[in-house]
């Protein structure tokens, strides 16, 4: 408890875990856990980072490191909500590299952080706060206590109706049951449950997306800019869905007033939405989005000017760029030649995967690191909702064209 206050008047920000190996030869780390979040989960979420240390093995060991980190957050409750979230060590990060010191800069990977924070603000431009209200809901009803905000109001509009009908019934001898049947009596909260089901459901998209194991760089920005344009165009056509704009009809009936008050709201929620996460990637939106030409669904797309203007950006030393373009037209040609073969490419790309990992195909996209619940069945949602036999994984796809290019060289 006092490690919790501690970190919150930020007397002690962070604590270490006991320094542990990869293996009895391998690699000195710990972890670095801030209690009460670092960067832009700052004051809203844990923040948990990995730490390579100095140690005698170091002389034997392959640096920069370069292997996969996963952090697993076991839930010890009935519900079982594990959390696992891996990324892939950038190796031009200092982090990475051969110790010089007892211990390394602390590195950790997580986008979403973003996305939770920017509806967490934009949560206080509702006239209504339906955290509270789910979170008093929770005591009477038990099983929507650890779902998350998403599946909470889900689980609500499913028994919307005898909900309802239990707490109007109610006598109301206390603040709590008279703030749930204030909440239940009108259909203003009724509006703001289908808002947010409609508005979370593309965010939670977006979040999964980011949790991918395999989601990189490259992939960042289509996934940014689809939710941010998704969000745009609903704003746009003030559609908020068909729930919610039936139940806004009936709202209208009986005051136009609140009805045009409410819709406001809503468009003041997308507003906040938007500009928190256009905060945070603005910055560097012009870096990932030339980096996103190299991503398997824009590749067909991808020119010379275009990686010409990321080796511009990221200023590689000693880079002999004729070479570059030489294996460049190779990369593209092979592309192309492949595109026209009778064996789609998809499944060009997964047969080679399978016979890299013994059989073991990772192209499926089920097999994301996301949180999950098998007791509230909380839905895992892909990239199209869908898995399609078409998706390729931008980093498996550059592993194949690589290996497979008779002239490929170091350069690209």
């Amino acid at each position: 408890m006092c490690t919790a206050v501690d970190a919150q008047s930020e007397r002690q920000t962070s604590i270490y875990s006991p320094p542990f190996y990869s293996s009895p030869n391998g690699y000195k780390m710990r972890a670095r856990l801030y209690l009460n979040g670092d960067g832009n989960a700052r004051r809203t979420h844990m923040s948990l980072f990995f730490v390579l240390m100095r140690s005698l093995n170091d002389p034997i060991l392959k640096f920069p490191f370069n292997y996969k980190v996963s952090f697993c957050l076991y839930d010890q409750t009935s519900s079982q909500r594990h959390i696992i979230d891996s990324f892939r060590p950038d190796i031009k990060s200092s982090s990475f590299q051969r110790p010089r010191s007892d211990m390394n800069i602390a590195s950790g990977n997580c986008y979403c952080h973003v996305l939770h924070n920017g509806v967490k603000t934009a949560h206080g431009d509702l006239p209504i706060d339906i955290e509270t209200i789910l979170f008093i809901l929770s005591k009477f009803v038990p099983k929507i206590r650890w779902l998350s905000l998403l599946r909470s109001i889900q689980r609500l509009l499913e028994t919307f109706e005898p909900v309802k009908l239990f707490f109007l019934t109610q006598e109301t001898p206390s603040n709590v049951l008279r703030l749930l049947k204030f909440f239940f009596d009108n259909d203003e909260g009724l509006c703001i449950l289908h808002f947010l089901q409609n508005v979370l459901s593309d965010i939670q998209q977006a979040e999964l997306q980011l949790q991918r194991s395999y989601t990189t760089a490259v992939d960042l920005y289509f996934i940014i800019t689809s939710l941010i344009n998704k969000l745009r165009q609903k704003l746009s056509d003030k559609y908020y869905g068909n729930n919610t704009r039936l139940v806004s009809n009936d709202i209208t009936k009986i005051d136009p007033i609140r009805s045009e008050e409410i819709m406001k709201a809503f468009d003041v929620f997308i507003n906040t939405v938007i500009g928190y996460i256009e905060s945070y990637f603005n910055y560097d939106s012009e870096f990932y989005e030339k980096l996103s030409f190299f991503n398997s669904q824009s590749f067909n797309l991808l020119t010379w000017k275009n990686v010409i203007d990321v080796v511009d950006l990221i200023h590689i030393d000693d880079l002999d760029i004729d070479q570059l373009y030489s294996e460049f037209c190779d990369i593209k040609c092979l592309y192309d030649n492949l595109k026209k073969k009778s064996i789609n490419l998809s499944d060009q790309v997964k047969s080679y995967i399978s016979s890299k990992t013994n059989g073991f195909s990772t192209t499926r996209i089920n097999h994301q690191n996301v949180v999950y619940d098998d007791n509230d069945d909380e839905e895992i949602i892909s990239l199209s909702n869908k898995q399609t036999e078409d998706f390729i994984r931008s980093d498996q796809l550059w592993a194949y064209l690589l290996n497979i290019n008779p002239y490929s060289k170091p350069n690209f």
